[in-house]
């Protein structure tokens, strides 16, 4: 998941409203995931090292989102 190849997928499915969930994510994919698709109703899960990492993640994420 979270290949190219499927963001027309996932933006079809979020264009009709319907909640996405992305599981095991490569954590150095999220950036771009959220540059490509909007934040509202997305799960996204993945792993990480560390809680700091995890918590650097979320922080960076702020400013990712679409």
């Amino acid at each position: 998941m979270g290949s190219e190849k499927w963001f027309d997928l996932y933006e079809k499915i979020q264009s009709h409203g319907k909640k996405l969930i992305l599981h095991w994510i490569d954590k150095k994919k999220i950036k771009k995931v959220l540059r490509k698709l909007s934040h509202k109703g997305l799960l996204i899960s993945t792993m990480v090292d560390s809680q700091n990492e995890a918590d650097q993640i979320i922080n960076d994420s702020k400013n990712w989102i679409k």
